[in-house]
């Protein structure tokens, strides 16, 4: 028997509405609960973070400086290779049918209130033709800054530093047994290059101090995995003991796997103390750091010296193949022995993209790859310029070196070569004392006799490509004997000798009631001084060594022109006043501030305009140098067409600005820049430039708009490869 009953449409309706609602409140208070323990539980995660992050910070306790010894044994598997992998500087060369490798390097560290700590190979052995490429990419992760802002290399964001956690999720790995220890998770919430993708770290509860680490991440051409095991007691639980590497090479269809592992000893901990003196603020010396040459000791015991713990029949296997005693020895690089056509162009190939060094008693040589796509760049305003670089060392005495740094230029739209050798003779390091020289050709220039006429034509006809410029080569020899008068405070004070020989044929045409001649010749002594108030330092092997200032750097560079003096014409002035501000706002984001002006002086006769602050430098020596006041889309001649300017420039650089935000997919920014510089000379009050700029492993890119007199004059770009990093 079978009881229907039918109900009414309207009363089905609200019965199953009813359901509805049931179902829906019921499933929504047990996602509320679900929510509400996934917030409990982050609360304490967060909150267990903010401790370690606290501990991480305090000025009491930690290491305030190191010396260690450090073994690395490294393992290469390469699973599938072509004739790319052997075309990329950065990479090791593998043989010919070889795919397993064996190194084991052993270091000298030392390190002072967590700066990035110097590295010094003390010897080596390896299967390796030579020893570079992948050794150098482990050894980015032999120097881990765990209770810095930034971890192996100043690079990856740590999660364990409170102005990052906003960049990382964590929780409570409830499963984990530790006893008097947590373990907590963290993920990046951004995919970037600059940050891991995910780990953990496990943390005592007494202390709140990290014991173990673990992260993996990725940069452009590998993935990676690296653990780090903190020391056992005392102030070994503030450093790295041990650590564990996995990185896989996967790209351009090669694939090769690395695996080390590496052990520190430490020599000398010098903890760090709260409420130090004035004096010792600055100098963070505590115990002198290692001292002595460059050259790699001789390996042939390297196992009775430097070996940590035992060879496997595997790796001694490795080392019998390449004939290598595994106590010790010396692997000779195979010598060439013609045959192959394609052996030869292998070879040639090779030279040709690597970067060369040698060495010989107490000097070395470095020269930079011939073909490396890293030396090229483009601008709107430049063209496209390339450029090769060395540099030479020699060690002298144990404080005392002697420093060579030719280079050689090409700027293609100019169609003109630069050539640059600067200089330096160390002889009281303690005071940074040194014999400073630089002898090079570099842009050409034009006359003062070419002012007027560019201050009397109007900015709308000004057409610097018509108007009959005379153009000079310029060749320059300078010296200085620079010192520190005390701590941030440096002086230089030398003579500058130019000649200026013209590039065609104006001999004898008269400009303004002037006749040019074919070379003039300009003595001027010359006196530059820099204060960094703040400067922090060290004292190494009786050397000073600055690590930087978080105070602005300001600099006043004086040259007096001097007629009659080694045949010597034209007398003027030329001073300049610089400023530069580098505030780091938070660990990933940065403002850089620059003002500056400067002019000549007190002229008489001719005289060429060339300022030091506000040029277009060609061969920068290092970074400082190339922030040397070059705007992006300004012509190169207006650099000298004004005796005065007055300039400002501002950057804002993150790698989380907008792209990745925006497109989370463009994983590979390693920052983003906003860019803003103004200029005052003749004809253009103000010149206003801003552009934005995005770096990446491979390229640096950036578009940039300009105005003249507020009014729109150009938009153009620049772009620099920085595929290969040597």
């Amino acid at each position: 028997m079978r009881l229907l009953i039918v109900l009414p449409i309207n009363i089905t309706l609200q019965i199953g509405l009813l359901m509805k609602r049931t179902l829906l409140f019921l499933s929504l208070l047990l996602s509320f609960s679900f929510v509400c323990a996934a917030e409990d539980r982050d609360s304490v995660a967060y909150g267990l973070i903010q401790r370690v992050a606290d501990n991480v910070t305090s000025d009491a306790g930690g290491v305030e400086s190191l010396n260690a010894n450090l073994y690395v044994r490294e393992h290469v598997s390469v699973d599938r290779k072509n004739l790319l992998l052997n075309v990329i500087p950065t990479m090791t060369r593998f043989d010919r049918g070889e795919n397993e490798y064996l190194a084991e390097l052993f270091y000298e560290v030392s390190c002072i209130y967590n700066s990035l700590p110097r590295i010094k190979r003390v010897a080596s052995l390896s299967t390796f033709a030579r020893s570079s490429g992948e050794m150098d990419k482990v050894l980015f992760f032999m120097a881990p800054q765990i209770y810095g802002e930034r971890l192996f290399g100043d690079e990856l964001l740590s999660p364990l530093y409170p102005s990052n956690i906003k960049y990382y999720n964590y929780c409570v790995d409830t499963t984990f047994k530790g006893g008097n220890s947590v373990k907590l998770l963290f993920e990046a919430r951004f995919d970037n290059i600059k940050l891991f993708t995910n780990g953990w770290v496990v943390v005592s509860t007494e202390d709140m101090l990290p014991q173990l680490f673990f992260a993996s991440g990725w940069d452009e051409q590998c993935s990676f995995s690296v653990e780090c095991r903190m020391g056992a007691s005392g102030l070994e639980r503030f450093v790295v003991r041990d650590i564990k590497l996995d990185i896989e090479y996967a790209f351009a269809r090669n694939k090769l796997d690395i695996e080390a592992e590496a052990r520190f000893d430490y020599t000398n901990l010098q903890p760090r103390v709260s409420g130090k003196n004035l004096e010792r603020d600055y100098n963070l010396s505590v115990g002198d750091a290692f001292v002595g040459d460059t050259a790699e000791h001789d390996c042939c015991d390297f196992a009775v010296r430097y070996r940590k713990w035992p060879l496997s029949e595997n790796d001694s296997l490795l080392y019998r193949k390449k004939g290598i005693n595994s106590a010790g020895g010396a692997l000779v690089e195979p010598a060439y022995n013609g045959g192959d056509i394609k052996n030869m162009l292998w070879l040639i190939g090779d030279k040709a993209i690597s970067s060369h060094s040698l060495a010989w008693g107490n000097s070395d040589l470095k020269m930079s790859p011939i073909l490396n796509p890293s030396y090229l760049s483009y601008s709107t305003s430049r063209g496209l310029a390339y450029k090769l670089s060395f540099r030479f060392r020699k060690r002298l005495t144990q404080r005392r070196a002697f420093e060579l740094r030719p280079m050689l230029g090409y700027n293609f739209k100019q169609k003109e070569v630069y050539w640059r050798i600067a200089g330096s003779l160390d002889f009281n390091p303690l005071k940074r004392s040194a014999l400073v020289f630089d002898v090079g050709r570099e842009s050409s220039l034009y006359s003062s006799i070419m002012l007027d006429d560019i201050e009397e034509t109007s900015l709308d006809t000004l057409n610097f490509s018509s108007m009959p410029f005379v153009y000079y080569r310029d060749f320059h020899v300078k010296g200085d004997y620079r010192f520190e008068v005390t701590n941030g405070l440096e002086l230089r004070a030398g003579l500058n000798l130019y000649k200026r020989t013209m590039s065609g044929n104006a001999v004898g045409l008269e400009i303004n009631g002037t006749e040019l001649k074919e070379n003039y010749r300009q003595f001027a002594p010359h006196l530059m001084v820099t204060w960094h108030p703040g400067m922090y330092y060290y004292i190494s092997g009786g050397r000073k060594i600055n690590m930087g200032s978080r105070a602005p750097r300001f600099a006043l560079d004086v040259e007096q022109g001097i007629k009659g003096v080694l045949g010597s014409q034209g007398v003027y002035t030329r001073a300049e006043l610089d400023m530069q501000y580098m505030h780091s706002i938070s660990s990933s984001a940065s403002l850089y501030m620059r003002l500056g002006a400067g002019g000549f002086f007190y002229t008489k006769d001719l005289y060429f305009v060339n300022y030091a602050f506000l040029k277009n430098n060609n061969l920068p020596l290092d970074k400082d140098d190339e922030l040397s006041g070059a705007f992006q889309l300004l012509d190169a001649e207006w650099y000298n067409s004004a005796n005065k300017y007055v300039r400002a420039s501002f950057a804002y650089e993150s790698p989380f600005l907008f792209l990745q935000k925006i497109i989370p997919s463009a994983r590979i920014i390693e920052s983003e820049a906003l860019y803003s510089n103004i200029l005052f000379i003749s004809h253009l009050c103000p010149y206003f430039e801003c552009g934005y700029g995005v770096d990446t492993p491979y390229i640096n890119t950036g578009v940039f708009i300009s105005f003249e007199n507020y009014s729109y004059h150009r938009l153009g770009f620049k772009i620099a490869f920085s595929l290969f990093r040597n």
